[in-house]
């Protein structure tokens, strides 16, 4: 046993290390809403009902992963260690499974400069703290990597290689579908790598077994194929490889091309060395896979995306590091102690993946709900919640209902209107993690319950309680107001660049004007962006920014009212765009009005 730990003491220490790392990680984070997603999933207690609802219905992946997660959680119980436990148990499993390819296969150092690369950066400790069933698909194929190299070397063969293989075959197809290819593209591949004809058919073998046992999941692989998937996802571009290898280094451009450097340096130290079959089967996968799924998503269905990635990694490392022993000792530890230290501390110090800009919304949105009901009661505070309330009730003492669940819908700034008009309660609690109109509820909120205790959150998420007081009457100036009957009127231009907090995320655009209607109809306050005279759209037709309530409604058709827009102006705009602001009067009513007023707010 002492032997054994000290001839594999190095791997060892990056592997406690790796997940020290992931244990601050969780401590500070909660629950993604996909691993919600998943949990909720978890939920039902009859198989029948877990199959439909929780896997063909409910996921959009084979089986696998959740089934194993259903089991997992009624065993460990519904907590987040509970949730994330299986997903760094996959870790572990991974990391030793690349060790012994590597130390069996390439070289020991290979297996500790991949295993580096997995240790600090912050998209490899989410993506092997994330649990969804891409760790699984990544077990399976290192797996499955494994099996043909060992069936490689052997003359003689056993009934056992085409079981292992099949059933790797059949883990990797069965956890995820990007899985399921890089799994085919291995298995063609290995056709051409195996150079005897009992070892092509042992795998050929092994691929047909696969294909067998997966006939019980076909039913729902047709089933979510029929589905629209991947329309969220964008296509990807030429330079999409290098924004992912960006994003893998805590999205700094400098660790990034320090990388590059890296490879192109051990790259050329071996320049005189032939690739061996191994290392050429190695780049086939790696390649192969990217670039079919590159093409399917540019001409079929988005299916590249940057989780995908942990499926092909492996073999890109194994590859890049497969003769670092040619490197000089010095270098390799100057270069390898800079690489660990350097990778912590930027990913906690200046990428800060701990703080809550990256996840952990629920946990933090719950905790401040919990804590808003011990100080001044449940049963006074109102609320809405403009996520998914099962997610967030994983984390608050006190499960809530909300029926507002179509965030999209343009009837849910009157929804919650009705909502604030009908409580009693001396409270009212904001909690969303969507970016749609949020600002509008702040301002619709804060008519009703005008003095905000506090607010937390950014761009993404967010939590607001705010208290009710008396509001004074709406007075009129009639000295100062305009009349207007036609159908669009009282307009001002900004132009963007102007705006001085157009960059600001943590800032809106609130426009507001005293108006006096006595006719019943329906009144509206336009905000749009224009381009070069244009209304500035996407390259689907949908306007950049087009948000125009009714006011009369929002007033319940009181004739005279405050009118007012909250405004987050959206990405992507130029200094030279024009904030266009209207009225809209479709009845062409007598309108009086008070010029149009334009102010920047803090929403936190």
């Amino acid at each position: 046993m002492w032997r054994w730990l000290k001839e594999n003491s190095n791997i060892i220490f990056l592997l406690v290390i790796g997940l020290l790392v992931r244990f601050v990680f969780m401590d500070h984070h909660g629950l993604s809403n996909d691993e919600l997603s998943g949990w909720e999933r978890t939920q039902y207690h009859e198989w029948n009902s877990f199959w439909y609802y929780g896997i063909t219905f409910g996921d959009m992946h084979p089986p696998f992963y959740q089934v194993l997660l259903w089991v997992w959680v009624h065993i460990w119980g519904n907590s987040e260690w509970g949730v994330q436990s299986l997903s760094i148990l996959f870790y572990l499993l991974n990391s030793l499974l690349i060790y012994q390819i590597s130390k069996k296969y390439f070289t020991k150092e290979t297996a500790f400069w991949c295993t580096l690369l997995y240790i600090g950066f912050s998209f490899p400790i989410y993506g092997t703290v994330f649990s969804r069933p891409y760790l699984s698909g990544v077990f399976f194929l290192l797996l499955l990597f494994y099996w043909i190299q060992v069936l490689a070397s052997r003359l003689s063969f056993s009934w056992k290689y085409l079981l292992f293989i099949g059933l790797s075959f059949w883990g990797a197809m069965s956890s995820h579908y990007y899985a399921f290819l890089v799994a085919g593209v291995m298995g063609v591949l290995g056709l051409f790598y195996l150079t005897d004809a009992r070892q092509r058919w042992m795998l050929f073998g092994g691929g047909v077994l696969a294909l067998v046992l997966y006939i019980p999941f076909i039913h729902i692989t047709l089933f979510q194929l029929t589905q629209t998937v991947g329309n969220w996802i964008p296509k990807p571009t030429w330079t999409w490889i290098f924004t992912f290898f960006k994003q893998y280094f805590n999205d700094s451009s400098l660790l990034a091309i320090c990388f590059a450097f890296l490879a192109m340096y051990v790259l050329w130290k071996r320049r005189s060395v032939p690739c061996s079959r191994l290392e050429n089967f190695t780049a086939g996968i790696f390649v192969s896979s990217f670039l079919i799924g590159f093409l399917i998503s540019v001409f079929f269905t988005p299916v590249l995306r940057d989780m995908v990635m942990l499926f092909m990694l492996p073999f890109f490392f194994l590859l890049l590091f497969s003769r670092v022993e040619l490197l000089k000792v010095a270098v390799r530890r100057v270069v390898f102690s800079g690489i660990l230290i350097v990778s912590v501390f930027h990913t906690f110090l200046v990428y800060r993946l701990n703080d809550l800009i990256h996840y952990g919304e629920f946990q933090a949105v719950g905790k401040c709900l919990n804590e808003d009901y011990r100080k001044y009661g449940q049963k006074n505070i109102e609320q809405a919640s403009f996520c998914e309330p099962k997610y967030l009730n994983f984390y608050l003492d006190h499960p809530i209902d909300e029926p507002l669940l179509d965030w999209n819908s343009s009837l849910v700034l009157f929804d919650l209107k009705d909502r604030l008009e009908a409580t009693s309660a001396n409270y009212f609690a904001l909690n969303y993690n969507t970016n749609l109109n949020k600002s509008m509820y702040l301002e619709l909120i804060q008519r009703y319950f005008p003095q905000k205790i506090y607010g937390v959150g950014n761009r993404m998420w967010g939590h607001y309680l705010f208290k009710r007081e008396k509001n004074e009457a709406v007075q009129f100036d009639f000295k100062s107001a305009n009349c207007d009957s036609n159908e669009f009127f009282g307009g001002i231009k900004r132009v963007v660049g102007q705006l001085y907090s157009y960059k600001n995320m943590n800032q809106y655009a609130l426009v507001e004007s005293t108006v006096e209607m006595k006719e019943a109809g329906e009144l509206f306050l336009v905000a749009v962006v224009n381009r070069k005279g244009s209304l500035l759209t996407y390259e689907n037709g949908d306007a950049y920014l087009y948000f125009a309530p009714d006011q009369k409604r929002l007033a319940n058709q009181a004739s005279r009212f405050k009118a007012f827009l909250a405004v987050d102006l959206p990405d992507g705009l130029k200094p030279t765009d024009e904030l266009s602001i209207y009225f809209w009067n479709p009845s062409k009513h007598p309108v009086h009005y008070t010029p149009i007023q334009l102010q920047f707010k803090n929403k936190f």
